[in-house]
């Protein structure tokens, strides 16, 4: 969310070091959410569920700027996404 900072301070991530322009990130990153859709529903409605929740977070945490936001609602959004990341893999190695 900061090139600035990351070109200063981990300038060994895939943007700072110039292996991938900001474009393709982005054209990457949305073009993987139908992706992890798909593998999810593949695992069952739950499992589907927990997926949505994860990527509504990411969205709410990236793009509506809660990791700029008040340190409540960027440590809250936190611990719901990895809160449902983990039931997600959770209900995933449950299966026989």
């Amino acid at each position: 969310m900061d090139p600035e900072e990351d070109q200063k301070n981990k300038i060994d991530r895939p943007l700072p070091a110039g292996r991938i322009s900001l474009q393709s990130a982005i054209l990457l990153r949305w073009s993987l959410v139908p992706v992890c859709f798909g593998l999810s529903y593949c695992y069952g409605y739950a499992v589907s569920c927990s997926s949505v929740a994860l990527i509504l977070l990411t969205i709410i945490y990236n793009e509506c700027g809660a990791h700029a936001s008040n340190f409540v609602v960027r440590n809250l959004a936190n611990a719901l996404g990895f809160a449902s990341f983990e039931t997600g893999s959770t209900l995933v190695a449950g299966m026989n």
